[in-house]
């Protein structure tokens, strides 16, 4: 690092960007003193905005599935007590069929209209109840799981955490009360991430 003679035996701190992009303004001057948490520089923040924005859309996207997810789940329940009230019918039709066609009082044509109901009744339980797995499946087994406790959403929100930190990072700051030194970099250059830029010497 090349500083003046007179920081030489200073500490001094290397500042160097988080995010890649391009700067936009430099805000201080080379030897001009700065405080702790005053703007250095910014790099432009359109990508990094249009980046959050987007996260921000992915994350009500995953909240609006997993609500979907709820309502399905409440459909597919009231849909199998349906689908087993009707089972449970068709069942006791067919096994009264049964008992009359032993006695001689039913024919055997219905007694097999009411065996085919009956097995149809039961498949349709079981293709309903498959469903409801799926739904479970998809909802991590929970369905009373609050919204913000499902994987999708907390992806979904890391990543929007992690879109507003990088556009927080386009302002840079300084870490310390210093001198800045060997301040060269110039609005519209690109620079890249932990790449150091110039120097801030501690005082």
């Amino acid at each position: 690092i090349s500083t003046d003679n007179a920081y030489v035996k200073a500490h001094i701190v290397q500042i160097a960007p988080e995010v890649s992009g391009q700067v936009r303004r430099v805000l201080v001057r080379d030897h001009q003193a700065v405080s702790a948490g005053e703007s250095l520089m910014t790099i432009e923040s359109r990508p990094f905005k249009l980046a959050l924005d987007s996260a921000e859309a992915e994350l009500e996207a995953a909240r609006s599935q997993v609500e979907t997810l709820r309502g399905t789940w409440r459909e597919v329940m009231s849909e199998l007590a349906d689908a087993e009230a009707r089972a449970d019918y068709f069942k006791r039709q067919w096994q009264r069929q049964e008992e009359l066609a032993i006695k001689g009082v039913a024919s055997a044509s219905r007694r097999d209209e009411a065996q085919n109901e009956a097995r149809a009744a039961a498949d349709h339980v079981a293709t309903v109840r498959a469903k409801l797995r799926r739904v479970l499946v998809a909802l991590n087994g929970d369905p009373q799981l609050p919204v913000e406790d499902h994987h999708l959403v907390r992806d979904k929100t890391a990543a929007r955490e992690r879109a507003a930190l990088d556009l927080a990072r386009t302002t840079i700051r300084a870490p310390t009360d210093g001198v800045v030194v060997n301040m060269r970099v110039q609005q519209g250059e690109q620079v890249k991430a932990a790449t150091p830029l110039f120097v801030l010497v501690v005082v």
